[in-house]
């Protein structure tokens, strides 16, 4: 993720360091980029994207970054969140205590999958703008904030365990 919108990625500036499978990388939204893998692996990966790999709507690039991924499913969690609300603008929100781990919009169902092992908790509310995020009230014009939904129970997260939760 990233502060400062995203304006551009070249994929040939990813890799990884002991494979020589090509990278595709998506830009999810304008501040999220989404590392496909398509290889099984329970390992440790070291990620590369070398410099100017990543542009900003002010034609900044980014420095070469190096990060080592863990891919060793066994030590993660999962959360299978059905909804039961028909709302094309529903909006789900992992959270553990104040940052946002996941948002996503949801029809139906969402698997959200290599989770850290803890304690979470989900919010839900109606993206009235569709702009992917919870919009508060505002007096001037008088405008009421999306409705909001929490959860009512701590999800707790547990390596190599599917958890099921279905939000009402």
């Amino acid at each position: 993720e990233t502060r400062s919108p995203i304006k551009n990625i070249i994929n040939t500036k990813f890799l990884w360091e002991s494979r020589k499978d090509p990278i595709v990388p998506v830009l999810v939204n304008p501040f999220l980029i989404k590392i496909p893998v398509p290889f099984n692996s329970n390992q440790n990966e070291r990620l590369i994207i070398n410099t100017g790999g990543i542009e900003d709507v002010y034609s900044l690039e980014n420095d070469s970054l190096s990060m080592a991924i863990d891919l060793n499913q066994e030590k993660y969690g999962s959360i299978n969140i059905r909804s039961s609300v028909a709302n094309e603008n529903l909006m789900i929100e992992l959270f553990r205590g104040d940052n946002i781990i996941k948002s996503q919009n949801v029809s139906d169902s969402i698997l959200l999958n290599w989770l850290d092992p803890g304690n979470y908790n989900i919010r839900v509310f109606i993206d009235e703008n569709k702009n992917g995020f919870w919009d508060s009230g505002t007096i001037t014009p008088s405008k009421s904030s999306e409705k909001i939904k929490i959860y009512p129970e701590v999800i707790k997260v547990r390596p190599n365990w599917e958890m099921d939760i279905t939000i009402t």
